[in-house]
C-alpha cells in the first residue's frame, strides 16, 4: 500500500525549505497544523479503504470455497470378489464339477443432503438370481454388467424412497433365500419406514413389460415388530407379496419353469399371492452371537402345493481373522408355494417342489478375507414326478473392501 504519510511529510519539508526565509516562526506553526490535519485525514481514508477491500474479498473467497465443495461430491467405493468350487450330484445325471468367480464393484455419491445415487456392476450375465461366472469357454471374455442403479431419497430420519434397480428392500429372514435369492435386485419403487420398535416396507416392481398384454408386476409389503432385552432381541414379522398377471403367462426367463406348474400350452396355472409369517431371535450373552430364525409361506392364490417353510440357526461370525461361524437350516417348498424364478438358486438347483438340509461353516482368514463351506442335502420332485436326491458342495474364498 502507498505510504501517504511519507508523501505528505516530504511535501511539507519541501515547502518549508522554500519559505523559511519569509517568516520562520509563523510558518513552522502553520505547517505543523497542516501536517496534523492531513495526517488525520489520511488515516481515515486508509481505514475506509481497508474496510471496503476486506469485505468483498472475504465474501468472494467464501463463495468460491462453498461452490468448490458443492461441486465435488464424495464418491464411496466398495466391492467384493469370490472364488468358488462346486461339486453337484443330481441323481440320474452325471456328476458336475466347476469353478466359478463373482466380482462386484459398487459406487455411491451424495447428490444433496437428502439424495444419493447408487451403482453396482457385477459378473453373471443376465441371470436375475446369480452373479456367478463359470470358468470355461476357452479363456473368452466374460460378461460384466449393470447389477444395480438406483436413487435413494431420505424423506426424514425415519423414511426413505428408492427408485430404480435396487438392492432388495425386503428382509430375508436369517439371510435365507426361500422367497428371494440373495442376488436378486428388484426394479421399481420402494418406501421404507423405520421406527425404534418396528419397521415397514412397501414396493411396486416390474417383472415383465408386455406390448400386447398387461405388465407382470410384483406388489409387496412387510412389517416387523422388535422387542429388545438386556442382551437379546426377538422380532416377529408379517409380509404379503402379490404377483399380478402371472397366471397364464409363459416363463419369463429362458423358458425355465423352476419347479412351478404349467399347463400343456406352457402357461402358468396359478397366480402367486404369498402371505409370510417370520420369527427371528438374536442372543449376545453366549461366547459367540446366536441367531434363530423361521419363516412360513402360503400362496393363497393356489389350492394345493402352496406351502413352504424354513427354520435354522447361525452361531458365531467369520468377519474378523480367526473368527468362525456355524449354520444350519431346513427348507421345505411345495411346487407353487413361491415363484420359482426368484427363490434360492443354489438350494435343490433353484427348484421348488423340494426339501432338504443346508450345513454351513465359515472361517475368517485375514482382514476382509474369509473361507466358507456349504453342503446342501436335498430332495427334488418330492411330490410331483419321481423324487431324487440332490447334493451340492460349495467351497468359497471371499475378499471384500469398503
Amino acid at each position: 500500500m502507498f505510504n501517504y504519510q511519507f508523501f505528505i511529510v516530504l511535501l511539507v519539508l519541501t515547502n518549508t525549505a522554500t519559505q523559511a526565509e519569509t517568516d520562520p516562526a509563523a510558518e513552522l506553526q502553520h505547517l505543523k497544523a497542516q501536517l496534523k490535519a492531513l495526517t488525520a485525514q489520511v488515516n481515515r481514508l486508509e481505514q475506509q479503504l481497508q474496510s471496503e477491500n476486506r469485505a468483498p474479498q472475504n465474501k468472494s473467497e467464501d463463495n468460491v470455497q462453498t461452490e468448490d465443495q458443492a461441486s465435488e461430491p464424495v464418491i464411496r467405493f466398495s466391492g467384493d470378489m469370490r472364488g468358488r468350487y462346486e461339486y453337484i450330484d443330481n441323481r440320474g445325471q452325471a456328476i458336475r464339477e466347476r469353478s466359478r468367480i463373482r466380482l462386484r464393484l459398487a459406487a455411491e455419491a451424495d447428490i444433496n443432503d437428502a439424495t444419493s445415487m447408487h451403482v453396482r456392476l457385477a459378473t453373471g450375465g443376465d441371470n436375475p438370481t446369480s452373479t456367478n461366472l463359470t470358468l470355461d469357454g476357452g479363456f473368452s471374455r466374460k460378461d460384466f454388467g449393470l447389477d444395480r442403479a438406483y436413487i435413494k431419497h431420505r424423506l426424514n430420519d425415519q423414511q426413505q424412497l428408492q427408485l430404480g434397480k435396487m438392492s432388495n428392500p425386503y428382509q430375508r429372514i436369517g439371510g435365507h433365500g426361500i422367497l428371494f435369492d440373495s442376488d436378486l435386485n428388484p426394479e421399481g419403487l420402494s418406501w421404507k419406514l423405520a421406527q425404534q420398535q418396528w419397521h415397514a416396507v412397501i414396493g411396486a416392481f416390474y417383472l415383465d413389460e408386455r406390448k400386447n398384454d398387461d405388465n407382470i408386476m410384483l406388489y409387496g409389503g412387510q412389517v416387523a415388530f422388535k422387542h429388545a432385552f438386556s442382551n437379546s432381541a426377538i422380532q416377529l414379522g408379517l409380509g404379503y407379496f402379490d404377483y399380478d398377471n402371472l397366471k397364464g403367462a409363459q416363463p419369463i426367463y429362458q423358458n425355465e419353469r423352476f419347479g412351478n406348474r404349467f399347463n400343456n400350452k406352457n402357461q402358468m396355472i396359478n397366480d402367486f399371492n404369498i402371505a409370510e409369517i417370520t420369527a427371528h431371535y438374536d442372543n449376545d450373552q453366549l461366547p459367540r452371537p446366536l441367531t434363530l430364525f423361521s419363516s412360513y409361506l402360503n400362496n393363497t392364490a393356489a389350492d394345493d402345493e402352496n406351502e413352504a417353510f424354513v427354520a435354522g440357526f447361525s452361531y458365531g461370525s467369520a468377519k474378523k481373522p480367526g473368527d468362525w461361524q456355524l449354520g444350519y437350516s431346513y427348507q421345505y417348498t411345495e411346487a407353487d408355494a413361491v415363484y420359482g424364478l426368484f427363490n434360492d438358486s443354489d438350494f435343490a438347483g433353484g427348484q421348488t417342489d423340494s426339501r432338504g438340509h443346508m450345513y454351513q461353516f465359515g472361517y475368517g482368514l485375514t482382514q476382509n478375507t474369509s473361507l466358507s463351506f456349504t453342503w446342501i442335502d436335498a430332495v427334488r420332485n418330492m411330490h410331483l414326478g419321481t423324487a431324487t436326491d440332490y447334493d451340492r458342495l460349495m467351497l468359497d474364498l471371499s475378499y471384500w473392501f469398503k
